[in-house]
């Protein structure tokens, strides 16, 4: 068996991205010529405080995902209802309910990882 190295190559930042992340910096030093005694601690909680009112989207995700989850249990009490009345096999119920939830969690991870 034959072992193919492969390197991970860290994806590019953005020209938007390098900017942001030069304008932050330039803030940073400021405030830390203004006060000698910043922590790193402090510089984090900051940091992080700034990145949580910074995504303002997420609201908006959670939405997205109640609403398909909504969809899904939906779907599948009107197919079991359906299928309860015809004579559609149960197996293919369990392959389109499968279906249905992946295509949901790729759709969420997509989202995830934006």
């Amino acid at each position: 068996m034959t072992f193919v190295p492969i390197a991970f190559v860290p994806p590019q930042p953005s020209p938007r991205a390098a900017d942001l992340g030069e304008r932050l910096g330039k803030v940073i030093q400021e405030f830390e010529l203004q006060h000698q005694d910043l922590t790193g601690l402090e510089l984090r909680q900051a940091l992080a405080i700034a990145t949580s009112r910074a995504r303002c989207g997420a609201g908006a995700q959670r939405a997205v995902t109640l609403v398909a989850a909504a969809v899904v249990v939906g779907g599948l009490l009107a197919a079991l209802l359906a299928q309860a009345k015809s004579a559609t096999p149960p197996w293919i119920l369990a392959a389109l309910a499968i279906a249905v939830a992946l295509v949901i969690a790729g759709y969420l991870v997509a989202l995830r990882n934006r």
